[in-house]
């Protein structure tokens, strides 16, 4: 009777395999990823979890979907209120002067995010 055993390193590929004969024989490779898997590797050691699928729920996929686009969102929001921001107190206006920046600045309200209550 032959047995086989496999020995997989994280999440990776790469690993080792050891075939045991019945005359007591060890057999053993090397796993090693093509290129192609070692950009799978990459991803998975960086987006996913260890243990990925096994250790998650199954809804995992869809919930980490759905976060990525909410923070993509979000991001892009704060990105656009920041812009906004700044053109509303003169930067980026050749004409505006650093004195009318700051009045306008406090007039909108900046006063607020200027005081330490």
């Amino acid at each position: 009777m032959n047995f086989s055993l496999s020995e997989i390193f994280g999440n990776s590929l790469n690993g080792n395999e050891y075939l045991i004969r019945s005359d007591k024989n060890i057999t053993f490779n090397r796993r090693k990823s093509s290129s192609l898997v070692s950009f799978k590797e990459v991803f998975r050691t960086i987006f996913l979890p260890e243990g990925y699928p096994n250790s998650v729920s199954e809804d995992y996929a869809a919930y980490q979907t759905w976060d990525t686009i909410q923070a993509f969102c979000s991001s892009i929001s704060g990105a656009l209120a920041a812009k906004a921001i700044f053109e509303s107190i003169g930067v980026g206006d050749q004409t505006a002067t650093a004195y009318g920046a700051t009045i306008t600045w406090l007039i909108k309200g900046g006063k607020f995010f200027s005081s330490n209550n």
